[in-house]
């Protein structure tokens, strides 16, 4: 089980980097903190997908992560998804840098089915009726087919998960709330003001 990071967009409505948004109290990188988040789960290696030198001087520190440029500069999230597929060699957990609340048990979840299920592409959230791709699994042999809706200019994520053969899991199969935070993802500048908030909850009392 490997995990790849998404940090390749451009964060222009955040205004700068969102993998770097710094932690409340510790200063913490974002894309540090999603990676700890994830790491008791992945056996195989770590992907932090990027064109951004900052990002990969935030994430030098941790060992045996491996940063990859983004082969598909253009080619947006799907790209970024592919080249991190194409740095691993089977199921991957694949989250996008701005989504500080990804949840191991989740995943945990996701990973039990993969292993029942040995010929899908993908077990993928499908959480109040919308698909949540940067917290699910991919496995590279789904690859193929997003080189080919790449390089055919068909850049819609949602579009190539069509093409692929996936395993769906509800709020019920997952046993969350609709409104779970797994899925919280973080646009602007006040938008990150509110997660800050919640992530000084999370911090246990001492």
């Amino acid at each position: 089980m490997a995990l790849v990071v998404n940090a390749g967009g451009r964060s222009r409505r955040m205004g700068h980097a969102k993998a770097l948004l710094p932690l409340p109290e510790t200063g913490t990188p974002l894309v540090v903190h999603i990676v700890r988040r994830l790491l008791p789960l992945v056996t195989d290696r770590v992907v932090v997908v990027t064109n951004d030198p900052a990002v990969e001087d935030a994430v030098d520190a941790l060992a045996g992560l491996l940063v990859v440029q983004d082969e598909w500069a253009e080619g947006g999230a799907l790209g970024g998804v592919a080249t991190g597929l194409a740095a691993c060699a089977g199921w991957t957990m694949v989250v996008a840098c701005d989504m500080p609340f990804v949840d191991a048990a989740i995943f945990a979840k996701l990973v039990h089915v993969a292993q029942q299920e040995p010929r899908i592409d993908a077990v993928i959230p499908r959480v109040d009726g919308q698909a949540q791709p940067f917290h699910s699994l991919w496995h590279r042999r789904g690859l193929p087919k997003l080189v080919a809706r790449l390089e055919a200019g068909e850049l819609g994520v949602q579009a190539a998960l069509e093409t692929l053969d996936v395993v769906w899991m509800d709020e019920i199969a997952l046993g969350i709330a609709p409104d779970a935070r797994a899925f919280c993802n973080i646009n602007t500048p006040e938008e990150w003001v509110a997660v800050r908030a919640l992530l000084e909850e999370e911090r246990p009392v001492a």
